[in-house]
């Protein structure tokens, strides 16, 4: 990304003066403050879709348990959860980014 190429700059003195390194600190604090709010906004909404999905879910085995129980009279099935509390190896990534980028802000 940009910030890479930045604080690539910076490191190897290409950018020299006062005012450049101020402009280039600027900059690059301005490009993570942007992908930490892209990250932000981006996990919201997957944690809503995830939300609405289990949701559905449950409304859904909810509906064919009524359904169970009215055709069989003895059909006794729990609804089972999903493991909603495992980490998703790719939700863990997100997460990961995240704290890598607010650590590069810092």
């Amino acid at each position: 990304s940009m910030d890479h190429y930045v604080a690539l700059a910076v490191e190897l003195n290409l950018i020299c003066g006062d005012y450049e390194l101020a402009a280039a600190y600027w900059y690059r604090d301005f490009l993570l403050s942007a992908l930490i709010n892209q990250l932000s906004t981006m996990r919201k909404a997957k944690s809503e879709a995830k939300q609405t999905q289990q949701l559905q879910q449950q409304a859904a085995a909810a509906a064919n348990a009524k359904r169970g129980k009215k055709k069989g009279g003895k059909n006794h099935k729990k609804i089972q959860t999903n493991g909603s509390n495992r980490v998703d190896p790719e939700d863990a990534e997100d997460d990961f980014e995240f704290v890598a980028a607010n650590l590069k802000r810092v």
